[in-house]
């Protein structure tokens, strides 16, 4: 039996050998990986050679990309040349057409600065960074490319009206027949109707009290008549016999009124707007037979809290439904949807003046929408019904509008994609805009 003093050396002598074995071990590996740090080289090309190959592939492709960048920028130089080319053509034309009307000092002065500016009318802008910022411009706008704006309202300043009518009113709705070239026009419990040659074809009493004020009127080609939409009623006027006929399937109430009506070829029926909630939008087909064949509901067109449609056409093409949308805030948007009114393909803010506007709030009750020559330029005639109200020109393509006349305009259609009846507060004009 050992003593307790002896196992208590014997276990210190354990201790102290453990120690120095730890202390060993640690050492040699210290003495390890010194030996494989002094063994690290890059003495072998490998390293050197894979740097290099990544950089030859970074010039292949950033040769590529200028490459490919300079191609395009070149091709875009050729295009914008003739671009220009045609553009003083368009240019050369318009101001030998105007020059008797135009002083000649201020001409010669614009032509001279042209001419200073045709030798570096294309522009190469190398704007530091990528790439893609080296940009091919013109170096002036004086010969741009006249657009539908101008053009549209170029002519009707320039041009004298083939017809004016002179007669005070503040009755907007108008419809024409491009067939016969007649325009009906809604006056004082009247209706009238004008040819485009310059006589008075007639006109007809309206129900002002039964059916209500005429809120819109179109032509209807399979009817042979025009319909003329009463706040309480809808109607049929037939131009050969000047008579008037209720249609009995289509009716309004003091509450709900009828608002207004488009007309499409293709399927010969009639969509018609009101303010009713649930009926906001109305499709009756096929006329004669004059079945209601579906409804639509705000909820399922508008926002909830717009306070409703106020006008409907439909584009020359019959592909496409304009509706006329008023918000809380009476400010108003020009919505394009499928014929069924199931897709939204675009929308345009209207914007007002402040002419067109009373105490900064639009109280309009409607605003007259119109197909203008193509399928995506639109006519929208928007005011208060106090003060001017304004033709508006409308691309659905690049959703800008632009004002083309302010000066109190109710209402505008387009006939035969030629002329075009501008309804003022004082008279009634025909253009010929082609």
């Amino acid at each position: 039996m050992y003593g307790f003093n002896e196992l208590i050396g014997f276990e210190m002598l354990i201790f102290v050998f453990r120690y120095l074995l730890i202390n060993l071990r640690a050492l040699m590996m210290e003495n390890q990986l010194s030996d494989m740090i002094q063994s690290l080289s890059i003495s072998s090309n490998e390293c050197r050679i894979h740097a290099r190959k990544q950089l030859d592939l970074w010039l292949d492709s950033s040769l590529t990309l200028l490459r490919e960048a300079y191609n395009e920028k070149f091709n875009e130089i050729d295009q914008l040349f003739d671009i220009l080319t045609k553009d003083l053509e368009v240019y050369k034309q318009r101001q030998l057409m105007t020059i008797v009307e135009q002083k000649t000092d201020p001409l010669n002065q614009e032509i001279e600065v042209l001419q200073k500016q045709l030798p570096t009318l294309i522009q190469v802008k190398n704007i530091p960074g990528s790439v893609s910022n080296l940009e091919i411009c013109r170096s002036t706008n004086i010969i741009d490319r006249p657009t539908e704006f101008s053009i549209l309202r170029h002519a009707l300043s320039r041009k004298e009206p083939v017809q004016s009518y002179r007669y005070s009113s503040t009755c907007r709705a108008m419809g024409c027949d491009s067939k016969q070239d007649i325009i009906l026009l809604y006056d004082k419990d009247e209706l009238i109707l004008y040819n485009v040659n310059g006589t008075l074809g007639g006109s007809i009493s309206w129900p002002t009290i039964e059916d209500g004020f005429v809120s819109d009127i179109t032509w209807c080609s399979i009817l042979d008549s025009f319909l003329v939409l009463g706040r309480m009623a809808l109607s049929s006027f037939n131009t050969h016999l000047y008579t008037c006929t209720r249609i009995p399937q289509v009716r309004g109430s003091q509450s709900h009124h009828l608002i207004a009506l488009a007309y499409v070829e293709n399927d010969k029926s009639v969509f018609i707007c009101c303010h009713h909630p649930q009926d906001t939008i109305r499709q009756y087909g096929t006329l004669p037979e004059w079945n209601l064949q579906r409804t639509w509901s705000k909820n399922n067109l508008i926002n909830q809290d717009d306070v409703g449609i106020r006008c409907i056409r439909v584009n020359s093409s019959n592909t496409q439904l304009g509706l006329v949308i008023k918000n809380k805030n009476d400010q108003f948007r020009v919505g394009l949807y499928s014929m069924d009114l199931t897709h939204l393909f675009a929308t345009i803010p209207i914007n007002t003046t402040s002419s067109s506007l009373k105490g900064g709030r639009s109280i309009d009750f409607m605003l007259y929408l119109t197909p203008f020559i193509d399928d995506h330029l639109w006519l929208v005639i928007y005011g208060n019904g106090i003060h001017e109200h304004s033709l508006l020109l409308i691309n659905s393509e690049t959703e800008k509008s632009e004002t083309i006349i302010d000066d109190s305009i109710l209402n505008a259609s387009m006939l035969d994609e030629q002329y075009l009846i501008v309804r003022m507060k004082q008279s009634m004009s025909i253009y010929d805009i082609q």
